[in-house]
């Protein structure tokens, strides 16, 4: 059996293992029809082990909207964010739509990547990003140029959890543990921060266990080293 020969089969199979009335299944059916034209174009192409392997790692960086080259930060790369953005002199990358540049009136430049992370709940799952975690993202890998943006995220290890303080004012906060890098290195963070006049202040481990007490009697929960 050839390599098209199998690949349509397995997707025959694939069809008659679903419910046609299912709304997901049909959207999914769509996709699997998408998928196999896509892997007939790289073998009618000529393409086979190896080759198909180094195409399928381009496809991806282009469908993750990874450059397949170095972003070199020179001006031809950034057109200016219209007015609708609130922010004076932004600028966004455009070979990477979540890259952006700021000028400051005092000349100074900042480089933000919104797409290189995600926060992960250590409570329930939860993955969601967050300014707060952003800058500190920023500040432990800032951006230089020539830029290669991540495959994989960085993922960062997070424990968030409202209270209602006694004096009856809203309130929440974060505990941020680690961060793992998209190559799994684990990398120790370990700050804590509460809302306080809409800022988030930076508090000492012990003020988050207290808080933590305040919002479910318990501690704070034991974070796995790996």
């Amino acid at each position: 059996m050839s390599l098209t020969e199998w690949a349509k089969k397995e997707v025959e199979l694939w069809k008659k293992s679903g419910d046609e009335d299912d709304d997901m299944f049909e959207y999914a059916d769509a996709c699997v029809d998408s998928a196999l034209k896509a892997f007939m174009s790289l073998t009618e192409d000529g393409h086979n082990g190896h080759s198909i392997h180094i195409t399928k790692h381009m496809l991806n960086r282009l469908i993750d909207q990874v450059p397949l080259t170095p972003i070199t930060g020179e001006d031809d790369e950034w057109e200016e964010i219209d007015s609708s953005w609130e922010i004076e002199n932004g600028y966004q990358n455009k070979r990477r739509s979540s890259l952006f540049k700021r000028v400051y009136s005092d000349d100074r430049v900042e480089y933000r990547d919104h797409g290189i992370y995600y926060a992960i709940d250590i409570v329930d799952g939860t993955t969601f990003t967050h300014f707060l975690i952003e800058d500190i993202v920023n500040e432990m890998f800032p951006i230089t140029f020539p830029y290669e943006p991540p495959v994989k995220k960085y993922s960062v290890a997070v424990e968030f959890f409202g209270i209602y303080l006694s004096e009856g004012e809203g309130d929440n906060t974060f505990g941020i543990y680690f961060l793992r890098k998209p190559g799994g290195e684990k990398v120790l963070i370990d700050k804590y921060y509460k809302r306080e006049n809409g800022e988030m202040i930076p508090i000492s481990f012990a003020e988050f266990n207290e808080r933590k007490h305040i919002h479910d009697g318990s501690g704070p929960k034991e974070v796995a080293n790996d």
